[in-house]
C-alpha cells in the first residue's frame, strides 16, 4: 500500500502530494537519463530510496538497472537464454544485500537542506 506524501505550506495548511511524487518518481523511471550513466550513483540511490519510502516499489528490472548503475553487478537475467523454455534467474542474494546496504547508508546522499532557492 503506497504512504500518503504531504507537504506544509508555510501557513502550515497541509496537502496530499502523492500523487504528483509518483508522476515525477515513474517519469524518472521512463526517460532515457535513468539507463543512460548519466545520473550520478547518489542520484540513483536516491531516487531508489524515494521511491521505497514514498511505497513506490520498484519492479525487478528497476532494481537491475540500479544496481548496474550504483556498479553492482546483479547477475544475469536469463538461464540459457538461447533454450526454447529460458528461466529468469533472481537477483544474486549478495548483490541484492550490497544494494541494500548502499540504500541504507545515509552518507552516501546528502542534501543540503539549509540552502533556500529562493535566496533568503
Amino acid at each position: 500500500m503506497t504512504e500518503h506524501q504531504v507537504a506544509f505550506g508555510a501557513d502550515g495548511a497541509q496537502t496530499d502530494i502523492t500523487a504528483g511524487v509518483k508522476a515525477l518518481y515513474d517519469a524518472v523511471l521512463s526517460s532515457r537519463d535513468w539507463d543512460s550513466g548519466r545520473l550520478s550513483t547518489q542520484a540513483i540511490l536516491a531516487i531508489a530510496r524515494l521511491g521505497i519510502a514514498c511505497g513506490f516499489m520498484p519492479d525487478e528490472e528497476t532494481t537491475r538497472s540500479a544496481m548496474k548503475m550504483a556498479g553492482i553487478d546483479p547477475g544475469p537475467v536469463w538461464d540459457r537464454p538461447l533454450h526454447p523454455d529460458p528461466k529468469r534467474r533472481p537477483i544474486r542474494p549478495a548483490a541484492l544485500t550490497r544494494y541494500q546496504a548502499m540504500l541504507d547508508d545515509l552518507s552516501l546522499v546528502s542534501v543540503d537542506v539549509s540552502a533556500s532557492p529562493q535566496g533568503d
